[in-house]
């Protein structure tokens, strides 16, 4: 730690030196000097992402949970899926919501050409659209890319990342209940609820207490709290009730 923050120190003072050296030169153009400084800036957030890669701080957090949005994305593109044993589909529906903000991103984009005068600001409006297309098709299509499955533990997940692992013998009841909850991931006093947007439509009563991690942004540090109830969507859930009854 204290080699990484001596490492760190330096690269900050050798920005800083090359930033008031570009600022004080005064030889180029007011652009040729802002695209300098922004260059060194980006350079020195680099550096403290990298020298900070295994800490749990915001920043880091923040940016892995951006790489696990591209990395979706690609992923989705090549209809590649991650899961082992048997797959609880819990995806239907899931493009609808980024296909329509692609559609409306698309007439924005349009009207922007017509209506901004300044080719760099079209430009730069274009390029930040069409990024925040790509991450919110990664975080949608995190529900095809890893879905639920089982395989021995019942492993319920969203946008990607394992929320619960149900083992064996951790299952009192499992059954077919409709619920009206819009929370894709919540947790509601004892109840973890993993739905799609319209509901839930299994109920898994829990043998025992488990602990869970509370929804969280990715800057935010993870809290876990006990659930004694799962509420979740399956796209076949009679299938999906059969397959865990088997497996675990």
């Amino acid at each position: 730690m204290k080699a990484r923050s001596l490492v760190f120190t330096v690269l900050i003072g050798a920005v800083l030196a090359a930033e008031l050296y570009v600022l004080n030169a005064g030889g180029g153009r007011g652009t040729v000097i802002v695209t300098g400084v922004i260059a060194l800036e980006l350079l020195l957030a680099a550096a403290f992402l990298f020298i900070n890669r295994d800490e749990d701080i915001a920043p880091v957090q923040a940016v892995r949970a951006e790489l696990r949005m591209l990395k979706t994305c690609v992923l989705v593109l090549l209809r590649q899926r991650r899961y082992s044993g048997k797959v609880l589909d819990s995806h239907r529906g899931w493009w609808v919501i980024p296909a329509a903000v692609t559609g409306a991103t698309g007439i924005e984009c349009i009207a922007i050409e017509l209506l901004v005068p300044w080719a760099w600001l079209r430009a730069l409006i274009l390029i930040v659209s069409l990024y925040s297309l790509i991450l919110l098709w990664g975080i949608f299509g995190a529900a095809y890319t890893y879905p639920h499955f089982v395989d021995g533990t019942l492993v319920l997940r969203h946008a990607g990342r394992q929320v619960v692992s149900i083992a064996a013998g951790e299952i009192a009841n499992i059954t077919l209940s409709r619920g009206y909850s819009h929370e894709r991931y919540a947790i509601d006093e004892d109840t973890l609820i993993l739905g799609n947007g319209d509901g839930s439509n299994v109920h898994i009563e829990l043998a025992s207490p488990l602990l869970v991690p509370a929804p969280k942004w990715p800057w935010q540090k993870e809290q876990l709290s006990h659930v004694n109830h799962v509420q979740v969507w399956f796209d076949a859930p009679s299938e999906a009730i059969k397959a865990i009854s088997r497996s675990v």
